[in-house]
Order: structure tokens, then C-alpha cells, then sequence
């Protein structure tokens, strides 16, 4: 017998649908860029709503064709190369509304060979911009299907094109010819300007004397402008990766022209893996310097499980908004859109804090506190690993040092169908990880009606949620 029937008040709150963020429109006045490319005067980076995280991964026979166009004539044309004897799994299109336009990403004003394009999640970027992200499977499937092997050409309008800088199409196949099994992981969101970090998880360690491994990656970035004679200065992006120097000279307009609205580069087809062949080396006014595409081979190690990627804009004017991972070993990552870490301030006369980051609601009591305490709530990716671990609920709530001087509740909300094999649901308990290890919080308890596994505790850190 549980000893509640019910969760408070604020709990129910966020399980019947109240959001602590709404991450889907920007405001501001417009302010076009007078130079290709460029930061206009007096206006400074935003704060983005959410940097690089996957949002697509897929396991199989599998191969990736990633394409992009930038164009601020009527129509232009994305392609997409077919393997022989493939057929579309998945289609994905991301776009990226023109840096300091104002402009948010509506449906409809895409189109793919005629049908509207709708947005399932449009975040704010860093230059005053938009991101979009859509399924555009139904969209494009049957015509590539049919088609033969080869380049497929798909027809891209927009409308109002000046304010669209272009899109990224990105197709999944399931390819016969492929013998073993691969994984397509694809990343989406807006990084920060001044710097911001994504990584990506392995489920098994690195074997680089596998001579059949692949890790190839290439990154999407709009708003970026490096041919000489038309561009302003030191537009590129730095990546490090686990802190070595990827490239020092990401972004331009491969895939566009050197005019607003049309600057938009990913790596994909008809692009290397061999370029920079200097990591550090400057800018040289063609934009084709650096395709975009890279080989994470030499930045790893047999025995590594991740890989830790840090990108910088100095210019503070480019927008990285969308990424691809096509590997030959299995990628462990957390395929749910993220949701940016949520900060709450709460003295002594106690509060409620309701966190959609995590499905977490924490209930302070008056007198547990003395003195203001500002928490941020965030999801945990890569938990510690436990057979009866429910994925995708760990959280972690900072600062882990906050002491109560009266215990405190903890509910988070878990998805029934992410149960471990054999494990019930009315078994489930709230977990903290105490010195690397899942301990069960005293008293926890479980409601299966609202899926939510709770606890009283007088510390916060890392909780999760685990069978018993």
C-alpha cells in the first residue's frame, strides 16, 4: 500500500500538460545586416533555447544522404543520393530563418516538390534567427522509392526567400548493400555563439583496429559568408573535439551564395573529409577551404565511449543548427528533443518547483531553507548504468551541496513503456547516485496511475528512477 494516493498539487500540474518553457517563437525588431554575413551594430548574441542534441537515431543496414541549399531566387533544387536497391526509412528537414531578420519559421512557407513542409519544433538561434525542424518522410518517400539509383533532384521553394538563409535535407535508407549494421544520429538545435558544447555516447568501447570503422560527422551552419570580395571578416567557427582542434575555419556558403538569405553550408554530398588539411589554419576567402565533413577518427581511442565536441563563433554571427553521425558502431544517445536546463530561485518561506527539463517536481517546505537558493534542474543523458534503471529518468539538481533543514519531496514522472525487461511497475522507486552507486531514497513509493515514483530526502543531486 503506498502511503499517497496522489502527488501534489504541482506535479499534477506538469503531468497534465503545463510546460515550463515555451521554446517556439522570437520576438524583436528587425534589423537587417548591413554586410554579408555580419552581426549588426549594437546588437548583441541571444541566448539560445537549446544547443545540439539528437533528435533522430536509427540502427541497421543503413546508409545517410544529407544535401543543403541556400537560394534567394523562386525554387531552387536539394538532392539526395539513392544506394541501389535502398528504400527510405526516414526524411528530415531542417531550416534556418536569415540571421538578424526576426523572422520565425512558419509552416507552408517551405515547400518540397510542392507540399507544404510543417514543423514539428522551431527553437531560437543566437543571431535573432529561427530553426526549424520537420518529418518531411511523407513528403519525399514514394518519389525516391521509385526512383532509380543515383541522384534524386527535389524541388525546394519559399516564401518570403530573403528571409529563409536555406534547408538541410537529411534521408535515412535502408540499404541491402550495407552488410553490417551501422547507426545515423542526427542533431538538432542552435549552439551558442560565444561557445557551447553536444557530445555523442557509444553503447560499447571504440575498437579503432577495426580497418572498417566509421566515424564521419558534418555539421550544418547558416548565415556564415567567407568568399573574399563579398563577405565581412572572420566569419567561421572553431570546433574542438575532446579539446583538440578540429577545424578553425567552419561555415561560408557551399551550399548557397554570398547573399542574405542564401548562406548555408552542411557537409553531405559532393564534399571531403580531407579538408582543412590544417586544423589551424586561417581563412583564405573560399568558402570551399572546409566542407563541413569530418572523420572523428583521429580524435579517438580504443577503449572510448564518447566523444566531447566544443564550437565557438567569434564573429557571433553564425548559426550551427543542425549535425550528422554516420558510424559503423552502435551510438548510445538519448534520442529526446532537449529540453534546456531549468533554474528556479526558492527561500525560506519554501516554494514548488515544476521542471519539464526532467518531469520533476520538488516540494519545499517553509523553514527548510535559510537563505535563497537558486536550482537548476537538468536531464541526465548518460546515467550511471543499472539493468533496472528506467530510461530517460535520471535528473540531476544542483547545487548537489544545499542542505535542508527540513526534508523535502521529490516526484519524477517516468514513461511506462521505457520499463526494463521484467521489471513491474509497482516495483519502481526513487534512486539517488550516492559515490557512483543508485541508492534508494527511504519511503520512496510509486503512483502508476500518473507514472510517478517519489521520495522524502534532505539532500538533492542525482535522482532517478529504478525497479526494486
Amino acid at each position: 500500500m503506498m502511503k499517497k494516493a496522489a502527488f501534489p498539487l504541482p506535479l499534477v500540474l506538469l503531468l497534465a500538460g503545463v510546460a515550463c518553457h515555451d521554446a517556439s517563437t522570437v520576438s524583436g525588431p528587425a534589423s537587417p545586416a548591413p554586410v554579408l554575413g555580419l552581426r549588426p551594430a549594437m546588437v548583441s548574441p541571444q541566448a539560445t533555447t537549446s544547443g545540439l542534441s539528437p533528435i533522430v537515431t536509427e540502427n541497421g543496414q543503413l546508409s545517410l544522404s544529407v544535401d543543403g541549399i541556400g537560394t534567394n531566387v523562386a525554387t531552387g533544387t536539394i538532392q539526395v543520393e539513392k544506394p541501389d536497391g535502398a528504400t527510405v526509412r526516414a526524411a528530415y528537414l531542417a531550416a534556418a530563418s536569415t540571421g538578424f531578420s526576426s523572422h520565425t519559421l512558419a509552416d507552408g512557407e517551405i515547400t518540397l516538390d510542392g507540399a507544404s513542409v510543417s514543423f514539428e519544433r522551431v527553437v531560437t538561434g543566437a543571431i535573432d534567427n529561427t530553426n526549424g525542424w520537420a518529418n518531411v518522410t511523407p513528403l519525399v518517400k514514394s518519389k525516391i522509392d521509385a526512383a532509380p539509383a543515383g541522384r534524386v533532384d527535389i524541388t525546394v521553394a519559399e516564401t518570403g526567400t530573403t528571409n529563409i538563409d536555406g534547408e538541410i535535407l537529411a534521408v535515412i535508407f535502408d540499404d541491402p548493400a550495407e552488410t553490417a549494421s551501422n547507426t545515423v544520429v542526427l542533431f538538432f538545435g542552435a549552439q551558442q555563439v560565444t561557445g557551447d558544447d553536444f557530445s555523442i555516447d557509444f553503447a560499447e568501447p571504440l575498437d579503432t583496429s577495426d580497418p572498417d570503422l566509421v566515424l564521419d560527422l558534418g555539421l550544418g551552419i547558416s548565415f556564415g559568408c567567407q568568399r573574399t570580395g563579398f563577405c565581412g571578416p572572420n566569419q567561421r567557427s572553431i570546433i574542438d573535439v575532446d579539446g583538440d582542434r578540429l577545424t578553425s575555419i567552419a561555415g561560408g556558403e557551399d551550399d548557397g551564395s554570398a547573399e542574405n538569405g542564401a548562406l548555408l553550408t552542411v557537409g553531405g554530398l559532393d564534399d571531403s573529409d580531407a579538408n582543412p588539411s590544417d586544423p589551424n589554419a586561417a581563412l583564405n576567402g573560399d568558402p570551399r577551404q572546409d566542407d563541413e565533413l569530418y572523420s572523428l577518427l583521429p580524435f579517438v581511442s580504443s577503449g572510448d565511449q564518447s566523444i566531447a565536441l566544443h564550437t565557438r563563433n567569434p564573429s557571433n554571427d553564425d548559426n550551427i543548427f543542425f549535425a550528422s553521425l554516420f558510424t559503423t558502431v552502435i551510438a548510445a544517445v538519448d534520442t529526446e528533443p532537449a529540453q534546456p536546463p531549468f533554474t528556479q530561485t526558492v527561500g525560506p518561506s519554501g516554494g514548488t518547483i515544476c521542471a519539464a527539463a526532467c518531469k520533476l517536481s520538488i516540494v519545499i517546505p517553509a523553514g527548510a531553507l535559510a537563505s535563497n537558493v537558486t536550482f537548476t534542474i537538468r536531464h541526465t543523458p548518460s546515467p550511471v548504468a543499472d539493468p533496472e534503471l528506467v530510461e530517460s529518468s535520471a535528473c540531476d539538481i544542483e547545487p548537489a551541496d544545499t542542505r535542508f533543514l527540513r526534508p523535502i519531496e521529490i516526484g519524477i514522472q517516468y514513461d511506462p513503456s521505457a520499463l526494463p525487461e521484467g521489471v513491474g511497475e509497482e516495483s519502481l522507486r526513487l534512486f539517488q547516485l550516492v559515490d557512483g552507486a543508485w541508492v534508494q531514497v527511504p519511503g520512496s513509493g510509486v503512483n502508476a496511475s500518473t507514472h510517478v515514483a517519489w521520495g522524502v530526502t534532505s539532500s538533492v543531486g542525482t535522482f532517478a528512477v529504478l525497479g526494486t
